[in-house]
């Protein structure tokens, strides 16, 4: 997702659109080179140009998500530390798998099971979407594409950078449904 003025403008949508197909085709239709698919009743919306380049942090292949039980935190901050290596060289940090003690401490947290083996980042956010109380994932890019040290392409800040520095801004962030973005966006909540 781009985060640009132009991106950000509000679309009217025309009152003939009847299907969420119509709407879906409208809205990227506002915005050139964008694209939408359904895949695994998951709806994509991304740009074309994007989606499949090998500079794009979402194709990194992770070597393995152990199975188990998992917080929406603790497969967020695993998925995380398993790319940040290979995507901004942010020295070695200890992975760790989940556990229900170290995930949960006050127990409020929802706990479902996702596992992978050799799966692309793009995949396993959308395992962990389907399968918790989260329903979507943004990945946001600047309009310039700066690389990172290792030659991927960086991500818009989610964070303010006066308090999280940038090494340490996640790739993406995870909503509920009726979550709004521009709010979410703004705090460090769960």
């Amino acid at each position: 997702m781009d985060k640009s003025p132009e991106a950000l403008k509000p679309i009217r949508l025309p009152r003939s659109n009847t299907t969420a197909s119509e709407v879906l085709d409208s809205v990227v239709k506002a915005y050139g080179g964008y694209a939408w698919q359904m895949d695994n009743d998951i709806v994509h919306v991304f740009h074309g140009a994007m989606v499949n380049d090998p500079r794009n942090p979402l194709n990194v292949r992770i070597d393995t998500v152990p199975d188990g039980r998992w917080t929406v935190n603790g497969a967020d901050n695993f998925m995380f530390q398993s790319i940040g290596q290979a995507v901004r060289s942010i020295g070695p940090r200890v992975v760790l798998a989940p556990s229900p003690q170290r995930e949960n401490k006050r127990g409020d947290e929802p706990q479902f099971r996702v596992a992978g083996e050799n799966d692309s980042v793009r995949e396993m956010l959308n395992r962990i979407i389907t399968a918790s109380k989260m329903k979507i994932w943004i990945a946001t890019y600047p309009n310039n594409l700066p690389l990172t040290v290792k030659g991927f392409w960086e991500v818009t800040p989610v964070y303010d950078p006066r308090y999280v520095k940038p090494e340490d801004q996640p790739f993406w962030v995870f909503l509920r449904w009726g979550d709004a973005p521009w709010k979410r966006l703004e705090t460090q909540e769960p």
